[in-house]
């Protein structure tokens, strides 16, 4: 019994210590270096993006697998058919109302999300190296531009009543929707090690990458509604506009752990010579 109870101890000890850490090494190793309130600005305004945009698509979300089952008769086509597929539509397509506009506005927001997350990582101190710093901005720049089509097609649907690429989407869209992908995984190796509260919230955000969206459908909403549907599983979209929501949130972390290494500088934040 007494060696049950130092274990227990032990155990409770460790974990304590773990928790202790996680703050530091979510910081990764910029938290150690006091960083410029720029840093701290764009990681504010990047979680504010991403949390508002996280709500446009909840509220998509809701208007297709809450609102709009509502009225439907038994005799009428189930919702989890492909035709009211509102992410990246394509005819056959049905819209149904308050999902393409908010989703749109939403993924537009993200997108701006994506740019400033891009500029809070290339104002960490220490500078990035003449070509890492280049690299980083091209490969924000092309996952915010994946995020821009799919809300930009979307808005377009929206206005429209059909999809904006009956004939096939172009060439150029195709390309840097697969582009997006994987800038977002690149984006996530590079500043895992800087900061690895911006990598999260960067690998989070491929739940609205096309790949995310099928992973999304086939594997994490049949898991959260013990159902898998013979064509679009209830809640996919609001898994995908979750996701959205935690990049926002582990954004506010790095905001947080980005202050806290500002407040812990020497001279209570004085200025810090660059490096």
């Amino acid at each position: 019994m007494s060696e049950f109870a130092t274990d227990l101890r032990q155990l409770r000890a460790s974990s304590w210590t773990a928790l202790k850490s996680t703050p530091r090494w979510l910081g990764g190793t910029s938290a150690a270096t006091p960083q410029s309130w720029v840093a701290v600005i764009f990681a504010s305004g990047a979680a504010l993006f991403f949390l508002a945009s996280c709500w446009f698509q909840l509220s998509a979300a809701h208007a297709r697998w809450i609102t709009f089952p509502a009225g439907l008769d038994p005799s009428d086509l189930s919702v989890e058919d492909h035709l009211y597929d509102y992410y990246l539509a394509s005819e056959p397509f049905v819209m149904i109302p308050g999902t393409s506009l908010p989703f749109g506005i939403g993924m537009l927001l993200q997108a701006a999300g994506v740019v400033l997350l891009t500029m809070c990582l290339l104002s960490l101190r220490p500078r990035q190296s003449f070509r890492r710093g280049p690299l980083q901005l091209i490969l924000g720049l092309l996952l915010s531009a994946s995020c821009a089509i799919i809300g930009y097609e979307s808005l377009l649907t929206s206005r429209n009543g059909t999809p904006p690429h009956e004939s096939g989407r172009t060439a150029l869209a195709d390309t840097l929707l697969t582009l997006g992908f994987f800038a977002a995984i690149g984006l996530c190796l590079l500043c895992a090690r800087r900061c690895p509260a911006l990598s999260l919230a960067v690998f989070f955000a491929l739940g609205t990458n096309v790949h995310g969206y099928i992973f999304a459908c086939y594997i994490v909403a049949p898991l959260l509604t013990f159902y898998s549907s013979h064509d679009t599983t209830p809640g996919t979209e609001t898994v995908v506009a979750l996701s959205t929501g935690l990049s926002g949130l582990l954004l506010l972390v790095a905001a947080w752990l980005l202050v806290r290494s500002k407040s812990n500088s020497p001279a209570g934040g004085a200025r810090q010579p660059e490096n």
